[in-house]
């Protein structure tokens, strides 16, 4: 009997373990996924109890955010960690965060959302979600290369497709809330630079703030008071600067500047430059000018074959040609021969024109042509110097485009300030002790930042 307990409580413990294992498995098989990029990119794998195998960072940033005790965590203990160490490292400094969402597997988008919307407005941040609907292969290999997120490679060539000056590396390391502005309104910085408006900033320095009398946090200073400060309500309405039309999402302004000459017709013979002609040096400006000139051609003469207005031009002897008569000095004939007493340029070589145009040297083989003087030639048709230039008459259209402005609008009984601040004009306060930066600075702790500014490009 006792023989046969043995085996039996060596298969039961066999039994028992194989069921530990097969349910480790399933706990531990990835049903769905979820990546959120900000400017730090994780992913999350979760099982089909939507409990956490895993949390991955897919970036520098995301390294400081990930803790290392989330598996086996809800989705809403995990999504709370996050917020929590997004705030806490300072990777939501503004007081909205805009964030890309992708999600594949079994769990709901919506609330994904509402988890993530919730956590941060505990936090008094405004949040923005982006929701990619689909990745491809393609974007799944560019994002391992450059250790972002799938996502956030499918709303960057959102940005980027079609365009030549532009690429997804290019945004890669661009936080979201800096990649949505460049989606609405086209402007964008190179690399190191961050995005405000019309304008990139970079951070060159820094020195010690001072101290000073400044409005406490919630406040605004305008006009030498601190009036409490509202939150800005972005309508959706967009603009454009005076002289400026909205086309397509762009402001445009249309600069019109003369367009060249694509070619010319005469009314009758052919369309010649008058360097073609001899009637203007070659590489002169007139030698560009055009003429009418017969179909009939001649071919240039020697110049002793040219009628000789004047004796002393040219001169035939012993069978050769001399021009440019000259009288003998003291030093005989510098750079000239001595012909029958005089001297002389050799001719030998030198062909010219019957008609007297004569501006270029001429071979034997060049062609005469004869100018026809009461025939002018008129355009045939214009052209611009560059692709991205519309055609309209004689005139190229240059478009010049400028940003979009937005419409924000306040909440009651606020008024709006340089369309960037709210303030309550009822409700102020004293100025109170602390840090002040002077210039181009911002403070940051306390160290005011010196930055260099540049105009933001425009794609």
């Amino acid at each position: 009997m006792k023989k046969l307990v043995v085996p039996l409580i060596i298969v039961i413990l066999l039994l028992v373990l194989g069921v530990y294992v097969y349910i480790e498995h399933i706990n531990n098989q990835i049903i769905s996924t979820i990546t959120l990029d900000i400017n730090p990119s994780i992913e999350i794998n979760l099982n089909k109890d939507n409990k956490v195998i895993s949390v991955i960072a897919l970036n520098e940033d995301a390294k400081d955010v990930v803790e290392s005790n989330l598996k086996g965590k809800t989705l809403d203990e995990t999504i709370e960690s996050i917020t929590n160490n997004v705030v806490e490292k300072g990777y939501a400094e503004k007081d909205h965060v805009a964030i890309i969402l992708y999600s594949k597997g079994t769990i709901n988008n919506e609330k994904i959302k509402q988890n993530i919307e919730k956590s941060f407005e505990e936090k008094q941040k405004r949040v923005e979600i982006v929701v990619v609907e689909e990745v491809t292969k393609e974007d799944e290999e560019l994002a391992k290369r450059l250790n972002i997120s799938p996502a956030k490679v499918a709303y960057i060539e959102t940005i980027t497709n079609d365009k030549e000056n532009i690429s997804v590396e290019d945004f890669s390391n661009k936080p979201v809330d800096e990649l949505k502005d460049t989606k609405e309104t086209g402007n964008y910085c190179p690399d190191g630079y961050m995005l405000e408006g019309s304008w990139c900033f970079k951070e060159v320095g820094k020195k010690a703030a001072r101290n000073g009398e400044v409005c406490p946090s919630g406040y605004f200073e305008y006009k030498g008071k601190c009036y409490e400060e509202t939150g800005v309500i972005d309508t959706g309405n967009v603009s454009c600067p005076d002289g400026f039309a909205l086309e397509d999402n762009d402001c445009i302004k249309k600069n019109y500047i003369n367009a060249s000459v694509e070619s010319y017709i005469c009314s009758k013979g052919m369309v010649k430059t008058k360097g073609e002609v001899g009637m203007a040096p070659m590489g002169s400006g007139p030698a560009r000018e055009v003429v009418c000139v017969d179909t009939k051609t001649t071919r240039p003469v020697t110049v002793c074959n040219l009628p000789a207005s004047d004796p002393t031009e040219r001169m035939s002897y012993n069978g050769k040609c001399y021009w440019h008569k000259a009288p003998v000095i003291a030093s005989g004939c510098p750079g000239k021969i001595k012909v029958k007493g005089f001297c002389w340029d050799s001719a030998e070589g030198v062909y010219m024109c019957t008609n007297g145009y004569n501006a270029n040297k001429r071979t034997k083989d060049d062609e005469c042509y004869t100018v026809l003087k009461n025939v002018k030639p008129v355009v045939n048709g214009y052209k611009c110097e560059s692709d991205d230039m519309v055609l309209e008459g004689n005139k190229c259209i240059v478009n010049e485009k400028a940003g979009l402005l937005y419409e924000r609008k306040c909440p009651d009984k606020a008024t709006l300030i340089d369309n960037d601040h709210c303030i309550n004009l009822d409700k102020t306060i004293n100025k109170t002790n602390g840090l002040i930066c002077d210039g181009n600075t911002r403070l940051e702790g306390n160290d005011c930042i010196v930055y260099e500014q540049v105009e933001a490009m425009h794609y």
